[in-house]
């Protein structure tokens, strides 16, 4: 067998492993810890039998795919377990139910989260997850107990419903079963996930569709879905295919105060609102105007102190439609009108739906220190007409967003909040009130209403002092800081947007531990990004981000400067040259240095048609400076090209830079790959006999010292990539590679022709390959190339059949059959098992014996077809003999004094020096041995035949490894 299938089996095997990982997510038998056992308990085993060195690397491939189907499950009941939460409380509804070719069920929910149900299986599962509904009529969690039967889980003495909590999951590390908690982490129970059949906690899904209603395309309208649970019950979930509108998603009600608004949606059957603690409301359609408006009232400020009502919270509007279709949309509800990002220069207010104006202001103060009821009278005083200069007003108008800047300008005093510049390690409050009306209908403030936030100043300073050519010196500073980070980035790079963006997205990464800080010395130090690390010539960015309580990066967060290093000049005496010039078939190469110290270098290499371009010195300049190779180095820099044809010509340019940052006169050098040169010889080839194991191939050439060949299947990678897919291309790796990989030469003794013959074995039937040639003279020099393409034949001769026409048995077929006998057979079910055998051959015969798998006989998926005993012989022929430990065959040649000698390698520490060292042992026996150390799971048989001094080949045979007994090997070979 050749090793291109021995791999595709593999393959194929490997495939059958992932079908049953992939089963084993819907019913799956797991036991980590005796899986692993038999693991390495079978590691072990293969080490003691196997000589030579053991590679324990499938082992721990298959401990990986062990965790890896273990971490899937756990994925696969966390999903479960959030979505049936997320079902029963209304949260979420479906999308859409796509039935599959496998009998499962694809459940798809609003936010996108999809879940495979697969029918119910015969068993229950013992100690699994699932739910159960109550007397009461409410659906708790539960576990299965021993006997299959669903029992409420009791967590402190009280049953979970399934709407109150999403339960968390967890893996043991020393076991590997799946944990529960209900009780955000306090305690867990294990669920026997380990060594029990898990089962979707969803067995079924049914979706039931409307009696008359249709949709405009004539199918009938989905109503709701019925899930059926583990245990039976059943919870019935809206269909989500209608949607509602919403003009804001945070709505403002001050204490004790209504809001009124509307929200379109047409035709709608029924809705239900509901509300945070304490928050009340009516809500009314219009189904003439398509239209529903809610008129919500907040709690007091005195019901939220008492814990009666909640200040904030999330209000959930549930609509069902005539259609059959549903839609949720939440809606924050809060007290507090505003939301609030400060920044180094002033702060980003956003309104909620319902504010229309507001005043505020900024003091020094702790939120502790901080008394609002002083601010009531100059907040009046304000709304009174006086006038009031440290409070500053805010008109939303028709917008949701205001920015204030902290100072004020002393053009225009309501430009700002404060009159004087902030200063850092200062306590400031930024307070904000929404004036109410009283009942004669004019504005007031009263001081429950007032909001005060802490907010903490910090100063950054930032200068540049001089510029060199890869650094700059500055100055900077920063104070009042709690953590911040500095980076750097190219002017035409730098994008205050996308830097917030991505920093809001990846918060971690930002890393905010900068501390205050006074520094003045180079940038490259201060960033830390090693010594002169910039480029001569740029213009750079240094921007500085601070931390940021809310986790959210405004563009206006970034503080940023603009830094640019020196630029190199002319008028340096340096000049440049090239040494160490190397030429090869693809190649060029070379040393640029300078007549004196340069610290710096730059070079590029191009062909002699493109170079001719550069007819003056300032025009290569010109060219090395805008997209030459930059080296900052004082050593000698090593130029290379490399993928190029042969004898093609490549010019050097270089340029040198002196310690004052100046160059001189560039370098231009040429030059040239090493051509294909061959001598005059013209060998011949004359394929003479091309059987699979035992191709000939006659070589004749008068004047050749010796010939070095190439053979390769026609279909493989190394022909099409590595030897270029011609005889002229494989010439040329020759000459490039002489003893480069797959290059035969005949002066070595495995390769040695026999009587100017070239001899293969181990060939594959069905399989183009070529043959390529080349002679060698007494200089070295090679010819150029000859080749030959076939497809090699199993050369059976006129094969003795078992039977005869008439069915009876074959006497000459009986007479020379080979005894072979089953030594020893050791089975691993999970993994592996391995085998040895031996045969003795009948008086003047040669036998071949191998151990294959009949399933890959005839399999399209293999492209293999071998469906005949004249395919099989060859199949046989060619795995025996290859030295290849994936294919385990061999022949024998009968020898009259009965002895035969079986080598094999052994691997011992000779000296005791800590290292093995390679022992050949041989052995004399009076049968030719085999032994098989990794077969597959699935059957394998011994497959045997024999060639007489006829020539004629016999009809094969088979044995079970296992049993020993013979097997029909034609069966299921008719596909």
């Amino acid at each position: 067998m050749s090793s291109t299938k021995w791999t595709e089996r593999q393959t194929k095997r490997e495939k059958k492993k992932t079908l049953f990982t992939t089963h084993s997510m819907k019913n799956f038998t797991l036991n980590l810890r005796s899986i692993i056992g038999s693991i390495m308990v079978t590691a072990m085993m293969a080490s003691s039998m196997v000589s030579c060195k053991y590679d324990d690397t499938w082992v721990r491939e298959e401990i990986n795919k062990i965790n890896k189907n273990i971490e899937e499950l756990q994925q696969k009941v966390d999903t479960e377990l959030a979505s049936i939460t997320a079902l029963v409380t209304g949260a979420q509804t479906v999308k859409s139910v796509t039935k599959q070719a496998d009998g499962s069920t694809i459940v798809e929910l609003t936010d996108g989260t999809k879940l495979t149900i697969y029918p119910k299986g015969a068993e229950v599962p013992a100690n699994v997850v699932s739910t159960i509904t109550g007397e009461d009529g409410v659906l708790y969690w539960a576990m299965f107990d021993d006997k299959g039967v669903a029992q409420p889980i009791v967590v402190d003495g009280k049953k979970i419903a399934v709407g109150s909590v999403t339960p968390q999951t967890r893996i043991d590390d020393a076991s590997g079963v799946i944990e529960i908690s209900f009780d955000g982490g306090k305690s867990w129970l294990k669920t026997g996930y380990n060594e029990s059949k898990v089962s979707s906690m969803i067995v079924d899904v049914e979706v039931v569709y409307s009696s008359w209603q249709t949709d405009k395309d004539g199918n009938k309208v989905a109503l709701y879905c019925k899930l059926t649970m583990a245990d039976g019950s059943i919870v019935k979930v809206g269909m989500q295919n209608g949607r509602i509108i919403l003009p804001y998603d945070h709505i403002f009600a001050a204490y004790g105060s209504s809001v009124e608004f509307s929200i379109e949606a047409d035709d709608v059957a029924d809705f239900i609102y509901l509300p945070p603690k304490g928050w009340t409301s009516e809500a009314t359609y219009d189904a003439k105007k398509g239209v529903m408006l809610l008129d919500i009232t907040a709690p007091t400020s005195e019901e939220v102190l008492a814990d009666s009502s909640t200040a904030s919270g999330i209000a959930k509007l549930m609509v069902s439609f005539n259609n059959g279709a549903s839609s949720i949309a939440s809606i924050k509800l809060s007290t507090d009108p505003v939301n609030l990002h400060f920044t180094n220069e002033g702060v980003h207010i956003t309104a909620g739906y319902g504010l229309n104006y507001m005043l505020c202001g900024l003091t020094t103060a702790s939120v502790d220190t901080f008394n609002p009821s002083s601010w009531v009278e100059p907040c009046n005083n304000l709304l009174s007409g006086k006038s009031v200069s440290v409070i500053y007003e805010v008109a939303f108008n028709e917008t949701t967003s205001a920015y204030v800047k902290y100072l004020k300008s002393s053009s225009d005093v309501k430009d700002g909040l404060y009159s004087t510049p902030l200063k850092p390690e200062t306590d400031y409050v930024f307070w904000y009130v929404v004036p109410r009306e009283n009942s004669e209908g004019t504005l007031i403030v009263e001081e429950q209403d007032i909001h005060a936030v802490a907010y903490k100043h910090f100063i950054a300073t930032f200068s540049t002092t001089a510029s060199s050519f890869f650094d700059v010196t500055v100055k900077f500073g920063i104070e009042g800081s709690t953590g911040y980070r500095l980076g750097i980035e190219t002017a035409d790079l730098f994008d205050a947007d996308k830097l917030a963006a991505h920093y809001t997205e990846n918060y971690d990464l930002l890393n905010p531990k900068g501390t205050d800080t006074t520094f003045e010395g180079s940038l490259c130090e201060l960033l830390d990004l090693g010594e002169a690390a910039l480029t001569h010539n740029t213009e750079y960015v240094v921007w500085l981000i601070p931390a940021q309580k809310s986790k959210t990066i405004l563009p206006d967060d970034i503080l940023h400067w603009t830094v640019k290093t020196a630029d190199f000049t002319a008028g340096s005496s340096i000049e440049v040259q090239m040494s160490g010039e190397e030429a090869g078939y693809d190649y060029v190469a070379g040393n640029i240095s300078s007549s004196t110290e340069h610290m710096a270098v730059y070079y590029a290499a191009m062909p002699s048609y493109e170079a001719a371009g550069y007819v003056s010195d300032e025009a290569v300049v010109k060219m090395l400076l805008e997209r030459g190779l930059f080296k900052k180095t004082s050593e000698p820099v090593a130029a290379r090209v490399e993928g190029l044809e042969a004898d093609e010509e490549i010019v050097f340019f270089a340029l040198a830079i002196d310690a004052q940052g100046k160059y001189g006169t560039p370098l231009r050098k040429s030059l040239k790959t090493k051509a294909y040169i061959y001598n005059d010889l013209t060998p011949s080839i004359t394929l003479t006999d091309y059987k699979i194991d035992d191709t000939r191939i006659k070589v004749e050439c008068s004047g050749a010292s010796s010939y070095a060949y190439i053979l390769c299947p026609t279909n493989s990678k190394e022909w099409t990539n590595t030897y270029g897919g011609s005889s002229t291309k494989a010439a040329q790796y020759i000459m490039r590679e002489p003893n480069g990989s797959g290059v035969c030469n005949t002066t070595e003794e495995r390769y040695a022709l026999q009587d100017g013959v070239v001899v293969l074995t181990g060939l594959s039937q069905s399989v183009e390959y070529v043959f390529v040639l080349v002679a060698y003279d007494q200089s070295g020099k090679i010819s150029k190339p000859q080749s030959v393409y076939f497809e090699p034949i199993a050369n059976i001769g006129v094969m003795v059949k078992r039977k005869n026409d008439d069915g009876s048995a074959n006497p000459a077929w009986e007479a020379t059959k080979p005894s072979l006998t089953i030594l020893d057979f050791e089975d691993n079910p999970h993994l592996f098992y391995q085998f040895s055998w031996e045969f003795v051959p009948s008086p003047h015969t040669t036998v071949y014996s191998a151990a294959l798998f009949p399933s890959s006989f005839v399999d399209p998926e293999l492209g293999t077809n071998i469906n005949t005993a004249e395919k099989i012989i060859a199949e046989i022929i060619s795995v025996c003999d290859t030295g290849k430990m994936s294919e385990q065959g061999k022949s024998c040649v009968w020898n009259e004094d009965g002895v035969y000698v079986r080598t094999w390698k052994e691997y011992v520490d000779l000296d005791d020096d800590g290292f093995m060292e390679t022992v050949n042992k041989s052995e004399e026996r009076s049968a030719c041995y085999i032994f098989y150390p990794y077969g597959a799971s699935e059957k394998t048989f011994i497959y045997t035949t024999w060639v007489g001094e006829d020539g004629n080949f016999h009809e094969p045979y088979a044995l079970h490894a296992a049993t020993g007994e013979e097997v029909d090997i034609f069966k299921g070979l008719d596909k």
